[in-house]
């Protein structure tokens, strides 16, 4: 398909790039992803991609392994949408690459049986992806409370990696629970363990890290936790 057809082409979501600025967009990636094309268009695509898309996986690699990679991308709400990127051709120093957007693209498609839990009041709920790096995809306000400044808001935390999210995370109990998730493929339910890398001190919490795959590939990964500092101090005075 050349670049013209492309161009043409009504029912593609694609962005085209010469030298790594974006030049072009199609009215469905404008759809596809929520930001005005005004928004998008003479930006450099690496930091589109990386801090405004928080695009999951390298699109920078395309051109140098099978011309496709699968992820996920954030709209302008925040939404995890899978897509498949396809970098289509390179034409007159103009690259095109396209947003295909999976089946059951939105994690409220994939996890209907999750919408339930995370309105559960006092129970933290969110949804990772694991490859190539355990990224959070979704999370309940009651989860990203738990979390400490800044990481305790959306914009701050969706989309970014579990250990850049999480205080102390490098050495810490919890760090070392989903290690074992991720190696075993089994799920984790902790009713008690006890957590030092808060600034705000040491807290206690209850989890469940539920590995999700699909076929002996771990995709997601969901975890329910539960603050239980208060329980645990009131039953050892």
């Amino acid at each position: 398909m050349g670049i013209s057809n492309i161009s043409q082409s009504k029912n593609l979501a694609y962005i085209q790039v010469r030298d790594e600025k974006i030049v072009e967009i199609s009215d469905n990636f404008v759809m596809l992803v929520g930001y005005s094309k005004d928004v998008l268009i003479s930006h450099s695509l690496t930091k589109v991609c990386s801090n405004l898309l928080r695009l999951t996986c390298d699109i920078g690699s395309l051109e140098n392994e099978a011309n496709r990679a699968e992820g996920f991308l954030f709209n302008n709400l925040l939404e995890a949408i899978a897509v498949e990127v396809i970098f289509k051709e390179s034409q007159n120093g103009i690259k095109t690459i396209v947003f295909q957007k999976k089946e059951k693209a939105q994690i409220e498609e994939k996890f209907p049986f999750l919408q339930k839990v995370y309105e559960q009041e006092g129970s933290g709920v969110a949804i990772f992806t694991a490859s190539p790096q355990v990224i959070l995809l979704k999370a309940n306000h009651t989860y990203l409370n738990f979390l400490e400044q800044p990481f305790n808001r959306c914009e701050s935390a969706i989309g970014k990696p579990l250990k850049e999210i999480v205080t102390g995370w490098t050495g810490s109990t919890a760090q070392r629970l989903w290690q074992n998730v991720l190696e075993t493929k089994e799920p984790c339910h902790i009713k008690e363990y006890k957590y030092e890398a808060f600034k705000r001190g040491i807290t206690y919490w209850k989890v469940m890290i539920v590995p999700i795959c699909e076929g002996e590939v771990i995709r997601y990964i969901a975890e329910i936790t539960e603050d239980i500092t208060e329980a645990v101090i009131n039953r050892e005075k």
